[in-house]
């Protein structure tokens, strides 16, 4: 059965958080340092394998550490490995932030009646940064690309966003910082909301939000 109250389907970095990303190269060096690699090469691979590693494909945490390290001169025993893997993990529970409102206009949006979601292109590390939040206590469902293997703007990651909340197209309001998210959800009949807290992003086809707080009043305008 199709659920026709309003689902919100909402972007994690930039929508909902923001990386402190100083405080994640400093832990990314830590960690590079104390597996014996060259920390440059390591910052290197990690910014060259955002897309593979969003859809998992280096393997789960621990292969993947391996994986990234190779190249830098690096072969961690497997003991090591997982208090390389709990590092990085700290790393990320503590560099990544909710934009300051945030979590309250999530809740207004839930008393408002609203199924959401939480939609993102990210690797392990997101789904850490979600539960390390709060934020899969906050919503109905969470898709993260690493974990279902598609990625947005893909029309398939949308159609199971939907599916698992039970909604029709039509229902639904795609928030993310991106444009070319919101054109697939908009080819779809998605409802569309550019989140744009800096005024920066050219784009003139989407209604433009700043906030959660706007994202509410977009969809329930006062009287």
């Amino acid at each position: 059965m199709i659920d026709e109250r309003p689902s919100v389907l909402l972007d994690l970095y930039d929508t909902l958080a923001w990386v402190d990303w100083p405080s994640v190269r400093e832990g990314r060096t830590r960690l590079a340092e104390r597996a014996g690699a060259d920390p440059g090469c390591f910052l290197g691979q990690c910014d060259q394998t955002v897309a593979a590693r969003s859809l998992a494909e280096l393997g789960p945490p621990a292969e993947e550490l391996v994986r990234l390290l190779a190249p830098c001169g690096a072969a961690p025993w497997r003991a090591e490995l997982a208090d390389l893997v709990e590092l990085d993990r700290a790393t990320w529970r503590r560099g990544v932030r909710l934009f300051d409102g945030a979590l309250e206009g999530v809740r207004r949006l839930r008393r408002r009646g609203c199924r959401l979601a939480i939609v993102s292109n990210c690797s392990w590390q997101g789904g850490e940064v979600v539960r390390a939040l709060g934020l899969d206590r906050e919503v109905d469902a969470v898709v993260l690309s690493f974990e279902v293997g598609l990625r947005k703007p893909e029309p398939a990651m949308l159609r199971l966003v939907l599916g698992r909340l039970g909604a029709s197209a039509a229902s639904a309001v795609l928030v993310d910082d991106l444009v070319e998210n919101l054109e697939a959800a908009a080819a779809l009949g998605t409802g569309t909301l550019l989140m744009d807290r800096r005024g920066r992003t050219p784009d003139g086809h989407h209604r433009r939000v700043r906030d959660v707080a706007e994202v509410e009043l977009s969809l329930f305008p006062p009287a």
